[in-house]
């Protein structure tokens, strides 16, 4: 009985023993391993990027500067494994060492160059930069072992400046001899450039509007005492006034039309989708179809308008209104060296045949005006004014031709060469008359000599590529 006893009580430690240890085992695995392994977001940190820039006189400088990486999202894209980034970094940018911050779930991340099958995989830490200027492969693996992924790490970065103005030379024609005058146009899709001549006005007209074309040049109607530099553009139509204030337009560039008697001292100035502005005999005019001129309000002296040279742009603004800027030179007698600026603007509260002209004051402390050059061009161009010329008109400053873009980023108050954006090379200094005109895909046509160039801000076509 003793011993029948002493084995059940052997029997009881030894099932104790072994509950005591399956309850501490059971506490051991308690812990449930996940399989699960993915990378659910990234973020780029500071981004070095070098940039050109070219010194007064003319020499090429390097600097650099930062910018945030986190302003271009990292795109995951968990069916295809890819991590990019749609938006392009900006160009220049130097990725061989960003820290980047990589969130993941699972229990190691790893990493390695995607060129580089044979390379060592190195563990991910966030305080570690990494060279991306290089696909990279990233390696997740599951808290439990058995799972992993492969994801592909690419940074997309633009591969031209978006804010430098690269030029292409299109053509070298003999198309423009003899001109005294030209204008650029751009219609119905076609390239021309009207240019006075000593036989008359005449019309040459590129066969594309491609890199590389064929000039055809023929006499237009157009009197020969034509303002050429002074023509102005609605849609499809073009407009022109003579010496004696004759007024003519055209669907082609070819055959013109008279529009209205002659009026004693009229030079177009600009024109609208609904009208045609004028200097009449020295007051700034308006009319729907040129027969009968309406003056127009102003908050300023009349002498204070330009005469000659007369250019203008229209321009749409985010907030509804419309704004109207009209460049030109006063008379000789001025001693000005630079033009004067006028603005009116309109909008559903007021119409435009009821807002008056502004003159924007030459105050002493604007020392960027827009310069006085020969064969004045001005243009709307990345939703600012651009105005470029010849040399400066003899007795009203020292520009060089053809020296500099200027551009106003405040509606024609100031007007700043911009040491960024630069002509081509090859038309400084090129006298004679010159012509430019942008169609639409944001390309700049400029006509010097016998030259023919194309530019474009990159920007404007990274949309297109």
């Amino acid at each position: 009985m003793h011993e029948h006893i002493m084995m059940k009580r052997h029997t009881y430690l030894l099932l104790l023993a072994c509950t005591i240890l399956m309850v501490a085992c059971s506490k051991d695995d308690d812990t449930v391993y996940s399989n699960h392994c993915y990378i659910s977001g990234v973020t780029l940190g500071a981004v070095r990027r070098q940039l050109h820039t070219t010194t007064w006189n003319g020499n090429d400088s390097v600097y650099y500067t930062t910018f945030s990486g986190s302003n271009f999202p990292m795109t995951v894209d968990q069916r295809n494994l890819l991590v990019e980034n749609k938006d392009s970094l900006l160009y220049g940018s130097d990725v061989s060492a960003v820290l980047v911050t990589i969130n993941y779930v699972g229990m190691t991340l790893v990493y390695r160059a995607v060129d580089d099958e044979d390379g060592e995989w190195l563990a991910y830490k966030t305080t570690d930069s990494l060279d991306v200027s290089k696909p990279l492969y990233l390696r997740v693996v599951s808290e439990d072992g058995n799972s992993e992924r492969y994801y592909k790490f690419k940074i997309n970065i633009h591969q031209q400046e978006g804010d430098s103005l690269y030029w292409s030379r299109a053509d070298s024609t003999a198309a423009f001899d003899g001109m005294t005058q030209m204008h650029a146009a751009v219609l119905n899709d076609t390239l021309m450039v009207l240019g006075r001549t000593d036989s008359g006005v005449t019309r040459a007209v590129r066969s594309t509007m491609g890199t590389i074309g064929e000039w055809a040049v023929e006499t237009t109607d157009l009197p020969a005492n034509a303002d050429v530099e002074g023509i102005k553009q609605r849609a499809d139509r073009l407009y022109a006034t003579t010496a004696d204030g004759a007024l003519y337009t055209t669907i082609d560039g070819k055959h013109w039309n008279q529009m209205a008697p002659s009026t004693a001292g009229l030079s177009l100035a600009a024109v609208t989708e609904r009208w045609l502005y004028a200097i009449v005999d020295g007051r700034l005019c308006r009319s729907a179809d040129g027969t009968e001129w309406t003056e127009e309000v102003l908050d300023d002296s009349v002498a204070m308008l330009p005469q000659t040279s007369l250019r203008s742009y229209c321009s749409a603004q985010d907030n509804g209104n419309v704004r109207l800027l009209l460049l030109g030179y006063r008379n000789t007698e001025s001693g000005d060296s630079t033009a004067v600026a006028w603005s009116k603007m309109w909008n559903e509260d007021t119409p435009e045949d009821e807002a008056g002209w502004m003159y924007i004051n030459s105050t002493p402390d604007n020392v960027y005006l827009c310069p006085r050059l020969e064969h004045l061009n001005l243009l709307s161009y990345d939703e600012r004014g651009l105005a470029l010329g010849g040399a400066s008109e003899a007795g009203h400053g020292h520009h060089e031709a053809l020296d500099a873009l200027y551009f106003s980023n405040d509606q024609g108050i100031t007007w700043k060469p911009d040491y960024l954006l630069h002509l081509p090379a090859a038309v400084r200094g090129v006298s004679g008359p010159v012509a430019a005109v942008v169609d639409e895909n944001d390309y700049i046509w400029l006509i010097a000599s016998n030259q023919v160039w194309r530019g474009r801000l990159n920007r404007l076509g990274f949309a297109r590529q």
